[in-house]
């Protein structure tokens, strides 16, 4: 639970976002942890989505929902995803334990009815701070986004030079 308090300079949003305070207790690093709202999520989303309107509901189980897929795609989407997922908002948990709904905003949002932030920062499983940017279903990067090899159109050429070796003298 975050406490309020003496931990107000710790648990501050923009400090939490730079990761450059320790906690005075253990000295771990306080740091939030930013997630884009990528292809990714949407296509889960779109699944859920549709899982949702061939069964007349709005709530889910990501394990029936996922039920024909297999290896590390399954646990992806049952563990990993529905979290990220939440922290957008599309998504919430019920009182149910692995049952999860689709919620009011998701909803818009994958009808192209309404715009959330590109990037959320998450603290001890709380957003702690939003995106200013707004991005609405269609202008979400389609790229999904597992290591940083995958976004080679992100790299930026730095100018070089070829320098001739200078002979030495001995």
């Amino acid at each position: 639970m975050i406490q309020s308090g003496i931990w107000s300079e710790y648990l501050d949003p923009l400090v939490l976002k730079e990761g450059s305070k320790k906690c005075p207790c253990c000295e771990r690093p306080l740091k939030a942890y930013g997630y884009e709202l990528d292809g990714k999520i949407v296509e889960w989303a779109y699944i859920v989505l549709e899982w949702c309107a061939n069964n007349g509901t709005t709530r889910f189980d990501p394990r029936e929902v996922f039920k024909l897929w297999t290896g590390s795609d399954y646990k992806q989407a049952v563990s990993g995803t529905p979290s990220k997922v939440k922290d957008h908002g599309i998504v919430q948990k019920t009182r149910r334990t692995g049952v999860w709904e689709l919620t009011k905003t998701g909803y818009a949002f994958l009808h192209d009815r309404r715009r959330l932030s590109a990037k959320v920062w998450v603290f001890a499983n709380r957003v702690v701070l939003r995106d200013d940017a707004l991005v609405s279903v269609d202008e979400v990067d389609p790229r999904w986004k597992f290591k940083r090899s995958h976004w080679t159109m992100d790299y930026i050429l730095q100018p070089y030079q070829i320098v001739q070796p200078q002979p030495t003298l001995l």
